[in-house]
């Protein structure tokens, strides 16, 4: 899996935001790997955090600790995102938050090595909601919430194989693929007026 660093865009900078409350970012699969790097890099930054995993709460509250130790404040959930419903819920959960939502970082993801002919219509199904119809559903909310606070910034964390194709990883690879076209049709839909405080960005791979 490839990802971005939320922080190479100098306009995320929370520091130019004059807020009463430090902005607020979204980052799911924050119990590990990129999710967690991203939750804390962010913490350092200024941001507070809405900290999403499927599981994993254990981890994940070791994540949002060693954020508060940075000075954010922190709340925790555990929600499939591939589910619709738990998406709203989560929102209605994060509109608790003081702030206004400021970044959706869309991180979390499944992959399975396999051959198609064996690969079940289940696991199929899962893969495609997990990993590309969870763009659809964090965007449709967080979206609307962002432009009511005055803009933000959507990242969608992508893979290599989305472009190229991965041997014996085709559901993951069409998925990725599905979100790199996902983003990139997201990023021309909104009018001029409001492009420039809020961008979804294709995902800049870089090798993990």
């Amino acid at each position: 899996m490839t990802g971005i660093h939320p922080l190479t865009d100098t306009h995320m900078n929370p520091t130019t935001e004059a807020e009463t409350h430090r902005p607020l970012a979204l980052v799911t699969g924050a119990s590990r790997g990129i999710g967690r790097a991203t939750a804390i890099a962010l913490a350092e930054a200024g941001y507070d955090l809405f900290l999403l995993a499927r599981k994993e709460a254990e981890k994940l509250e070791d994540t949002a600790l060693r954020c508060r130790s940075l000075g954010a404040r922190v709340e925790t959930r555990c929600a499939d995102i591939g589910d619709s419903a738990a998406c709203e819920d989560s929102f209605t959960a994060l509109d608790a938050c003081p702030g206004s939502l400021k970044l959706l970082v869309a991180n979390a993801g499944i992959s399975r090595l396999g051959l198609l002919q064996d690969m079940s219509p289940e696991d199929w199904d899962e893969m495609l909601r997990t990993d590309l119809s969870s763009c659809f559903y964090l965007s449709r909310l967080a979206i609307p919430r962002m432009l009511r606070g005055g803009g933000g910034k959507l990242i969608f964390i992508s893979s290599v194989w989305g472009s190229r194709g991965a041997s014996c990883e085709v559901a993951y690879s069409a998925a990725k693929g599905g979100v790199n076209a996902f983003t990139k049709a997201l990023a021309k839909s909104w009018p001029p007026r409001t492009s420039k405080s809020m961008q979804s960005r294709p995902a800049q791979s870089i090798p993990i």
